[in-house]
Parts: structure tokens; C-alpha cells; sequence
């Protein structure tokens, strides 16, 4: 189906990768053993579900349609450093068509956790499912950015993260690292536009690096993602970087991000798609939270060079916390796609969400 690369680079790190993740493997198994005191500590749970309404604006052959968007269960156990997380999510109906089933597990790992007396260091190790890190974590809506809808965001994979904070006087400093072993076929991404999607490829062998700087209120992000994709035995890397800033004041947050994604070693025959193509996104928006009442505007833009194909999405929302655990979102979604100088609507649709949330 593709014209693979045959150079011997990719073949010996691919090998490379293989003896890490047999090392990875052997040392989870080694600490495993030194938590089994975990066994006998009662866990946390909480949960929630997700009551969905999808109520399309003026688009042709698209239905209405009332779900369970998502339920799901939390379960931490801790004791000492030690902690597992495990998250599982159900739905009524597969959540994309890549899914093996419709209950999945969202996040699994296991976590060790070090902390000074004042909290003003700490350093955190995990190991096992885990989400990919690129740029800020989330940007509030409910319908999900094209970060998200490209893989980038949101995406769990089985790896290992390290996590270190540390703050002097009014400067804080963050640091995170991942290895990504494998992916979980677990993502948000719609189908055909992450290699993970596609039968065939997977990703894996992936590299993830962010830092953060905070003072007085802003916050100055900087992330690299060396993203590996596994097809024929045959490693292709993707280099992504991003830069993102916040600014919170008061009540109000603005926040903008900027990623940009290189080919790298992937061949010409597999830029030729959206997963694959070089690209460009933005992510910028506001919030302003007056007590149980949350404003909030988003705005997501990518450009795929390899396709002359541009991509927006406009995000005005409201939530409103009616009781404790019972939250109110209402949400207006418009996606456009540009693509030879001519501009269609992918989405446009008045999203209505009822979050019930128990501890």
C-alpha cells in the first residue's frame, strides 16, 4: 500500500526501541513488586456521566441525536509515594470507529510520588497509560479543538513520564518527560487524521519533553514531541513543537498556543494525508468565571501545507454549576474547512451537556 523507506537508520532504532521497552517492562515488574501494600488500601472513587444533546444548525442530512456521551469511574489508591489510577469510561455506542468496544480504560498507571514538607518541590514518576503531552493540557470546551481532533491532545498511550516542580519566591518552574512505548488505539482523533486511527500503523518509540516558567499570573510554555510511527516494522519520526503563554488575572485567563509539525523521516507517499501532512495549528481563547457562572471562547486554526487545506473552529460557551455535582453546559460550535479557495461547513451545531459528578 506504501512505498516504504528502506533505509537501515529506521530498522536500528527501531531495534533501539525495542531493547528500551524490554527494560521498561522488566523494571515495572520490579516495582510492582515493592507496592503490593497497595493491595490492602481502601480506594478513592469518584465518577460522573455525561447526558448529551447534539442539536445540528442549518446542516443537510445531519440528525439530531440524545446520548451518553461518556460515563466513567476514577479509582486512586495510595499509600506512602505510591499510588494507582485507574480510569475506565462506557459508552451506548462506540466513540469512534477505531474503538475495540464501547468500555475502555481512559488511564491506568502506576505512580510514585515525592514531595517536600512545604510543597514547594516535588517530583513525580509514572508508568503505564498515560496521556500524551504537546503544548497546555485542555482548553475547557466540550466539543474538542482540531488539536484534539488530530490526536494531539487528549490521547492516551502506554508509556512513562517523569513530572518535577519547584518554585522559588514568585517563580514557579515546571519540567515532564515521556517515553512513549505504544499506542492504545484509545484517542479522540477522528478517523483518518492520527496514524493511530488507521489500520496498519501505530504509534510508538515516541519522545516528549515540556517546560514551564510562571510568574505573577502568566505562565510561558514550551513542549517537543518526537512522534514515532510504527508501520511495517519500519519507524517513521515526526518532530512537533509548541509554544503556548496564559495570563490569568482575577477572575479571567487568556491563553494562546502555537504548534508546528515537521515531516521528518516520513516518507512523501504518507504526507499526502492529513496525518502525515506538515502543519500549522493555533489555539487561543478567554475565560472569565463569575461563582457558578463560566464564560468562555474558543478558537482552534490548522493548516495542512501538504493538502492547501485550512481548518477553523469557533467555540462561544457557557457553564453554569446548578448544585454541587451537577453541572449546566451549553455550547456553540462552528467548524469550517478551506481547500482550493473554497469554504465549506464540517460542523456547525448547538451542543447541550448535563455533567453529574459524584465523590
Amino acid at each position: 500500500m506504501v512505498d516504504h523507506l528502506s533505509g537501515s537508520p529506521a530498522r536500528q532504532g527501531a531495534g533501539a526501541g525495542a531493547v528500551l521497552r524490554r527494560t521498561i517492562l522488566v523494571s515495572a515488574v520490579l516495582a510492582l513488586g515493592g507496592v503490593s501494600r497497595l493491595a490492602a488500601q481502601a480506594p478513592d472513587v469518584s465518577g460522573g456521566i455525561y447526558l448529551f444533546q447534539y442539536q445540528p444548525v442549518d446542516l443537510a442530512g445531519v440528525e439530531p441525536r440524545t446520548e451518553v456521551y461518556a460515563a466513567y469511574v476514577t479509582l486512586d489508591r495510595r499509600t506512602g509515594p505510591w499510588t494507582v489510577h485507574l480510569q475506565a469510561r462506557a459508552r451506548d455506542s462506540k466513540l469512534r470507529p477505531f474503538y475495540p468496544g464501547t468500555v475502555w480504560f481512559q488511564e491506568a498507571w502506576l505512580g510514585f510520588h515525592l514531595a517536600t514538607p512545604s510543597g514547594r518541590r516535588s517530583v513525580a514518576l509514572r508508568a503505564g497509560k498515560i496521556y500524551q503531552i504537546l503544548g497546555r493540557f485542555w482548553d475547557g470546551s466540550f466539543f474538542g479543538n482540531l488539536q484534539y481532533f488530530d490526536g494531539l491532545k487528549l490521547n492516551p498511550q502506554f508509556g512513562l513520564e517523569a513530572l518535577g516542580r519547584t518554585r522559588a519566591g514568585p517563580l514557579g518552574l515546571s519540567l515532564a518527560g515521556q517515553y512513549i512505548l505504544a499506542s492504545d488505539r484509545v484517542s479522540g482523533a477522528l478517523a483518518g487524521r492520527d496514524f493511530e486511527t488507521l489500520d496498519g500503523f501505530r504509534n510508538r518509540d515516541g519522545l516528549g519533553l515540556r517546560g514551564t516558567v510562571s510568574v505573577a499570573g502568566a505562565t510561558l510554555g514550551a513542549s517537543f514531541l518526537s512522534q514515532g510511527v510504527d508501520t511495517a516494522g519500519i519507524v517513521h519520526r515526526m518532530p512537533h513543537v509548541a509554544l503556548d503563554a496564559q495570563y490569568v488575572r482575577g477572575s479571567v485567563t487568556l491563553y494562546v498556543e502555537w504548534t508546528r509539525r515537521r515531516a521528518g523521516s516520513l516518507p512523501a507517499a504518507l504526507q499526502g494525508s492529513i496525518p502525515g501532512s506538515p502543519a500549522t495549528w493555533w489555539l487561543a481563547g478567554a475565560q472569565w468565571t463569575r461563582g457558578a457562572l463560566h464564560l468562555r471562547y474558543n478558537f482552534s486554526r490548522s493548516s495542512y501545507e501538504a493538502l492547501g487545506r485550512t481548518e477553523w473552529i469557533h467555540q462561544p460557551g457557557v457553564t453554569y454549576d446548578v448544585a454541587t455535582g451537577v453541572h449546566a453546559l451549553l455550547e456553540y460550535d462552528l467548524w469550517q474547512t478551506r481547500v482550493a479557495g473554497v469554504t465549506t461547513t464540517t460542523d456547525r451545531s448547538l451542543d447541550a451537556v448535563l455533567l453529574l459528578e459524584f465523590r
